[in-house]
């Protein structure tokens, strides 16, 4: 029953993937271009409903991880299976940048229910810097970045962690007549797609609950070292969050982008904004050729 939808869109049939009143949104996690794209979407088109792949285990301490942001926070608990028995924590990493958090952000924002659907794996995320490139979500069209993706695919979830995702997008599609927006990656797409096309309506046993989860606000220090993306380009992303909202509808009116400044006009503010401090702090003047386009 998934063939239909998931081929129609890897045709060009459509841009848009829907299944059971769900409409895919595949992003790679912790990478800020995506999370603008998932902000403009649901900004210019709300949903009935936010959904993405973080644990449902979590999602009371939702709330009090989004005000910390800009900042970055950590989300913890005790990581299961460790080595020789020894404690550790898993981690979660709470991100202005991260199309997750975002998709969750905007959602609070505009008033829009919202929903974690993973389950708890008691891993945590790796902290690993992310190293696809990004660059292209601004100058070519997300369902083609989307297509490529699903393609690319070759790892999909369990079927298990697919049900239970399932089982929280039925909950939130079912009264409405517009479609939930779920944010995940492309291992997620066949198998909760062919979840929402069964007829299986119970819901899995697994984990519901932690009784050990914390939220903290990282130091400025730590969070040099994990942020997926460099302080300055959160802070320049925030600039932008802060005005979309306002200035969404007449982007599309207009035809704009919606975006925020690319990465390389974003380095580029960086560095001339190094060189105004480093004139301001030794009284000389740096050669305008030092940050000169090539």
């Amino acid at each position: 029953m998934t063939a239909g939808p998931i081929d129609a869109f890897l045709n060009h049939e459509t841009d848009t993937l829907v299944v059971g009143g769900v409409e895919f949104f595949v992003v790679q996690e912790r990478a800020m271009e995506w999370a603008a794209l998932v902000r403009r979407r649901i900004l210019c088109d709300p949903p009935a409903g936010v959904a993405t792949v973080l644990p449902e285990t979590i999602r009371g301490l939702v709330p009090h991880a989004l005000s910390l942001l800009p900042a970055l926070g950590l989300l913890t608990h005790a990581r299961e299976g460790g080595e020789d028995g020894a404690p550790a924590l898993a981690l979660i990493p709470v991100e202005a940048t991260d199309p997750r958090w975002e998709a969750l952000r905007s959602a609070i924002d505009q008033n829009i229910p919202w929903r974690t659907v993973a389950p708890d794996t008691g891993q945590g995320e790796s902290l690993d810097p992310v190293e696809p490139d990004t660059l292209l979500a601004a100058a070519v069209a997300e369902a083609d970045l989307m297509r490529l993706a699903i393609l690319a695919e070759q790892a999909p979830v369990a079927e298990t962690a697919a049900r239970v995702a399932a089982f929280h997008l039925r909950e939130l599609a079912v009264p409405h007549d517009l479609p939930v927006l779920f944010v995940c990656t492309a291992a997620w797409v066949r198998p909760v797609a062919e979840a929402l096309s069964s007829n299986e309506s119970s819901v899995p046993l697994r984990r519901v609950r932690r009784e050990d989860l914390r939220v903290h606000l990282a130091s400025d220090q730590l969070a040099q070292l994990i942020s997926a993306e460099p302080m300055g380009f959160i802070k320049r992303y925030e600039s932008w969050r802060s005005q979309s909202a306002d200035g969404m509808a007449d982007w599309r009116l207009l035809g704009g982008s919606g975006l925020p400044p690319g990465r390389w006009e974003m380095t580029l503010a960086l560095l001339h904004e190094a060189r105004g401090r480093y004139e301001a702090e030794y009284s000389t003047v740096l050669p305008a050729a030092l940050i000169a386009p090539l």
